[in-house]
């Protein structure tokens, strides 16, 4: 007696799932699986960079005892789980300091994941390191002031230079 079963969708799914944790593993962006105590899961090695600490140190604490944490003014750690439960997800601009005192900001986005009947079972963050782009931004900015305050003077000095050219051209008839 023989049983056989064909496995080819199950040996396919688990492949893929292979391959889509090795994606997330390699992101450049930190990705985070966390209780709904905003204990961490898991996450990939992108945070373990971020933070300075292997995974090993990450897991079972929250983001707020593994970094130091600069949300934006007027909000909690309650009040942004309570907006990505109800909205089904947060974003934001972070700051966060690791124990080596390294600062990154970070574009986060953190949404609730649901089991059974719509209840929470954990929240996924993504987190992006935004520094280096609201830099550039900034120089950019900075750079067109410069540019606009420079041909606004060009400008004034070109109108001046008009009313004063009349003056020396009578001034210098008169002095004839």
């Amino acid at each position: 007696i023989a049983n056989c079963r064909d496995v080819t969708v199950q040996k396919q799914t688990e492949e893929r799932l292979v391959r889509q944790a090795e994606i997330i593993r390699q992101m450049h962006d930190a990705i985070v699986v966390a209780d709904n105590d905003f204990r961490i899961v898991s996450c990939n090695s992108a945070l373990s960079g971020m933070v300075a600490r292997p995974e090993s140190e990450i897991r079972g604490k929250t983001i707020y005892e593994v970094v130091d944490v600069v949300l934006p003014e007027g909000l909690t750690n309650d009040n942004i789980r309570e907006v990505a439960a109800e909205k089904d997800r947060w974003n934001g601009i972070v700051e966060i300091t690791n124990h080596e005192g390294k600062t990154y900001t970070t574009d986060i986005l953190l949404f609730p994941m649901r089991g059974e009947k719509g209840k929470i079972d954990c929240f996924i963050s993504v987190l992006r390191d935004v520094g280096d782009r609201l830099d550039a931004e900034r120089r950019i900015q900075e750079t067109q002031r410069i540019e606009s305050l420079g041909r606004l003077a060009g400008g004034v000095a070109h109108d001046i230079n008009n009313l004063l050219f009349p003056i020396f051209l009578n001034l210098e008839e008169a002095a004839d």
